[in-house]
């Protein structure tokens, strides 16, 4: 074997290993992708009365506006007591 052919071989070696790192790279992105959209889309279920029993507490913060607020309504529907905590008292 000649130096250019072990310098081919190692350049191939290097290219596999290259795709491997990649291939890994790319399904632990798409498993967190994945663990990101079943977080996202899940939603508070009548399980949780199950779960937790009717006229369970849940604190919630950040409940004057957006998620939080959200969250506020879907426990209330669902029958919990609820602490709320808020940055400013005069939005709650």
């Amino acid at each position: 074997m000649n130096l250019t052919n072990l310098s081919w071989i190692a350049l191939e070696a290097f290219k596999y290993f290259l795709m491997v790192v990649g291939a890994a790279t790319l399904f632990r992105a798409l498993c967190a992708f994945f663990t990101f959209l079943k977080i996202a889309f899940s939603r508070l279920t009548p399980q949780w009365i199950d779960k937790y029993g009717k006229g369970s507490w849940a604190i919630v913060t950040g409940c004057t506006e957006g998620i939080g607020k959200a969250f506020c309504f879907e426990l209330a529907d669902l029958g919990f007591s609820l602490v709320l905590v808020s940055r400013n008292p005069s939005k709650l």
